[in-house]
This record gives structure tokens, C-alpha cells and sequence, in this order.
């Protein structure tokens, strides 16, 4: 299995307007075709081809893990520092990146970290020491990144 990003855009996801900082929510897409709701105009739609749409977007979160509706307004999830589903990024000597999922935090505050490249595990990491480590914060797993078996990496 390996972490790869998402680059696709999928129903629910929230994505912010470059031009305007305006947010959308995907309805669905289609054929290619993407249809989002904008967040502060009432039943206002559009409807772009999707590489136009990733072009003029920047995917900013998920319905249900990263924001909420309120009052049919989209409304942030408050998130700390660092939670269950945060991805890392950590460049090897080589300057490759292998990714990182925060899998479990104990009680005494230690990081459990699985990894995509031979699945190494990282335990025993302190919050502090993750960037003393050169471990950086990338993503959260099911907004920006996804696990995928190998064999079916290339298909999308």
C-alpha cells in the first residue's frame, strides 16, 4: 500500500476559489464535468470541465473531517495541532519523499506513524520532536491523501 494524493476531485470535498477565496462543495461529478454549490450564495452552481475546476480551485478539506455545515454555511472543524490521520512528509537522503500517516497518539502522547515505504513504522515520537525529526505535516488522510494498493496506482 502506498499514500498517494489525491488529485481528482470527488463528491463532498471542499475546495476554495483562487480568485475570490469563495468556498465550494462538490455535489457530484460527471462525464468529467464538476458541479459544486457555493457556500455563501443560495443554490448558486457551477459547472466546469474538472481540469478547469483544479486549475481555478484549491482542494481546502473534506464534508465531515475538516468542515461541517452550520446553518447551511460551511463552518471549519476546529482541529489541533496534531491529530489521528495527519500525513507527514520526510525527505530521505536521496531527496525522495516517503509519506507518513499518524496512526495512533497514546495517552502519554506518543506518535505511532505507519509508512508507505516498506512499511516502516515510527513509534515513540513526541509531537516536539517531529520537526527535529524532519518530519513535516503534508495533508490529512482522506482530504489530500489516500492509501492505495500498488497495483493500482497508475490507473487514475
Amino acid at each position: 500500500m502506498k499514500l498517494v494524493e489525491i488529485k481528482e476531485c470527488l463528491r463532498n470535498q471542499v475546495w476554495k476559489n483562487k480568485d475570490d477565496n469563495s468556498l465550494y462543495e462538490i455535489d457530484f461529478v460527471d462525464n468529467g464535468d464538476v458541479v459544486a454549490t457555493n457556500d455563501f450564495e443560495e443554490n448558486f452552481r457551477i459547472e466546469l470541465a474538472e481540469e478547469i475546476f483544479i486549475r481555478k480551485f484549491e482542494l481546502i478539506g473534506f464534508l465531515n473531517i475538516t468542515h461541517k455545515l452550520e446553518n447551511n454555511k460551511l463552518a471549519e472543524i476546529p482541529r489541533k495541532e496534531f491529530e489521528v490521520d495527519d500525513v507527514f512528509v520526510y525527505t530521505e537522503y536521496d531527496g525522495s519523499p516517503s509519506y507518513y500517516s499518524l496512526h495512533e497518539i497514546t495517552k502519554d502522547g506518543e506518535f505511532l506513524l505507519i509508512s508507505d515505504n516498506d512499511d516502516k513504522v515510527l513509534s515513540g515520537v513526541y509531537a516536539d520532536t517531529l520537526l527535529e525529526e524532519g518530519l513535516l505535516k503534508c495533508g490529512i488522510l482522506g482530504v489530500e491523501f489516500e492509501w492505495k494498493n500498488d497495483k493500482l496506482i497508475n490507473e487514475r
